[in-house]
């Protein structure tokens, strides 16, 4: 699905931007409508004008595969053959991989996971894959009264220790959301319940706010009705913990994205490896606690409430 004109396409992240030019249709569909590129890149949105942090040419319909990333020159070159189409969910990640890397250099750094405020403390939510987080995220917000700054993908800007951008949509499956949709306090703005249960608009749910407060804990949840636990991590674990949260995708991805036969290299520097590790040590001298929690729904946010 492509055509003979490019088209250029500012993409802003965070006040980084990434300019797009491509000849592929199916790149527009995914910036402009699609819920996967809402979810993976944190509070983007299509920009008129700005000077561009990095240039991607992406062409569709080649002969060939072809990939070059020149990071002095600030330039990534895609060729893709017409049989390989890219999907949303690679072209998404391959974008929040080139932004990890705008992000540190400008000292802000994602994090996979939720955050959540009350007055005036910011709560970090972390975790594994299907941990929790969300769930744990809209239970605090419909029962405790917190508010949604931001969910899955999200920036954190050390300069005034607080998230600055992320999605306020959430996905989940129909088992999960069954305790929620049961809730007689929940009002949806939308009226299809179908779609109702694979996506949750916080922001029309009016459990969102683009304005965040400082971080002062952070929880890595685990929901395990089992095995209940509440811990809170020594100065080195925490530490520890929140860099390999920081290092995520910029240090390479280990699987092929945008059909190329190879991972993608790492992104990384020495600087920038040092300047997060300063980071998560400045952030557990000034105080903040850092706690694994782990058991059912109820005593989780019981607990951090």
């Amino acid at each position: 699905m492509y055509s003979k004109m490019v088209r250029t396409y500012l993409i802003n992240s965070a006040g980084r931007i990434i300019a797009v030019s491509t000849n592929s249709k199916r790149i527009e569909n995914l910036l402009n409508n699609s819920f996967v590129s809402k979810t993976i890149i944190p509070s983007y949105c299509i920009v008129e004008d700005g000077k561009p942090d990095f240039q991607i040419y992406l062409k569709e319909g080649e002969k060939r595969t072809k990939f070059r990333l020149d990071l002095t020159k600030r330039l990534a070159e895609i060729s893709i053959p017409e049989k390989k189409a890219i999907s949303d969910y690679q072209f998404s990640y391959f974008l929040l991989y080139l932004f990890q890397r705008l992000y540190q250099e400008n000292d802000m750094y994602y994090l996979h996971g939720s955050y959540v405020s009350k007055g005036k403390a910011g709560t970090l939510l972390l975790g594994g894959e299907d941990s929790g987080k969300s769930r744990v995220a809209l239970k605090l917000c419909l029962t405790y009264n917190f508010v949604i700054n931001g969910d899955e993908c999200l920036v954190f800007d050390n300069k005034t220790r607080r998230v600055i951008a992320g999605s306020s949509l959430m996905q989940m499956s129909k088992e999960k959301l069954d305790y929620f949709f049961s809730n007689e306090n929940i009002h949806l703005a939308a009226s299809n319940r179908e779609r109702q249960k694979e996506i949750l608009n916080t922001r029309e749910m009016g459990l969102y706010s683009e304005v965040s407060e400082p971080i002062t804990r952070v929880f890595y949840v685990h929901l395990n009705p089992y095995i209940p636990r509440f811990i809170e991590l020594e100065p080195f674990d925490a530490q520890l913990s929140l860099y390999r949260d920081m290092s995520e995708d910029i240090r390479g991805v280990g699987y092929a994205l945008l059909n190329l036969n190879k991972p993608l290299p790492s992104l990384d520097t020495y600087k920038l490896a040092k300047k997060r590790f300063r980071v998560v040590c400045d952030l557990v001298k000034e105080g903040i606690k850092v706690y694994s929690i782990r058991g059912n729904l109820e005593e989780i946010c019981r607990t951090i409430s």
